[in-house]
């Protein structure tokens, strides 16, 4: 389901129109990526939480090329979903 039709169905299902719900939709992606960019957790109930964890720098090695490089510790983007969200796919 692409984001347009996620709109619709908000659209259908509320009394907002169609870019009334775009833009509730871009307005709520925008603010989980910035608080998550923050380093705070999103939690939306009964979907799950996103978040944030640090991944520790390390060196890899190329065996083909007998090259090693490191790559930087950083920060990922994670989703965990919700109990009821594992339950309701896992049927």
């Amino acid at each position: 389901m692409k984001k347009h039709e996620i709109a619709r169905a908000i659209a259908r299902e509320t009394s907002i129109t169609h870019s009334q719900a775009l833009a509730a939709i871009d307005t709520l992606t925008t603010l989980i990526i910035e608080t998550v960019a923050r380093g705070e957790r999103v939690t939306l109930r009964d979907l799950g939480y996103f978040d944030s964890r640090e991944w520790k720098g390390r060196t890899v090695k190329n065996k083909l090329l007998d090259d090693a490089f490191s790559i930087p510790s950083h920060r990922v983007p994670t989703f965990r979903p919700s109990s009821k969200f594992r339950k309701a796919v896992r049927q």
